[in-house]
């Protein structure tokens, strides 16, 4: 989805829209289109927001095991960023995702502090309305 187009995708009427790009995808690129179009640099944070979907992910449609999850190689990737959330192996299974109470406080103060900034900055360059 290197190519995608935000505007062609906010102007697509949902009759046309292609359901088969995952939805989870489209949010993540909006997130970055309307992040952009704020000015707001949230780089960092939209990168660690995309490695804790890769985990959720791998948890909801994997059990968490490294083994069985499809994007195995590019979760590796993305949870060596991430602080508390690492590959453990105790048990028959193999590798499984552990994620270490209170690791995930962070990022919701990350997101919780982003949101506000993003809602008011479009709002005032009227890109937002009621």
């Amino acid at each position: 989805m290197e190519d995608f187009d935000a505007e062609k995708l906010l102007n697509t009427p949902i009759e046309a829209f292609d359901f088969s790009v995952m939805i989870g995808d489209v949010l993540d690129l909006l997130l970055r289109h309307f992040t952009r179009e704020a000015g707001i640099d949230a780089e960092h944070m939209l990168q660690n927001y995309e490695a804790l979907v890769y985990v959720r992910n791998c948890i909801a449609h994997s059990a968490g095991l490294h083994a069985t999850y499809k994007h195995g190689e590019s979760l590796c990737n993305e949870i060596n960023r991430l602080s508390g959330i690492y590959f453990g192996n105790w048990h028959f299974l193999g590798d499984q995702i552990c994620i270490e109470r209170g690791a995930l406080t962070p990022y919701m103060h990350q997101m919780a502090d982003f949101l506000p900034k993003l809602y008011a900055s479009l709002r005032a360059k009227s890109m937002l309305t009621d």
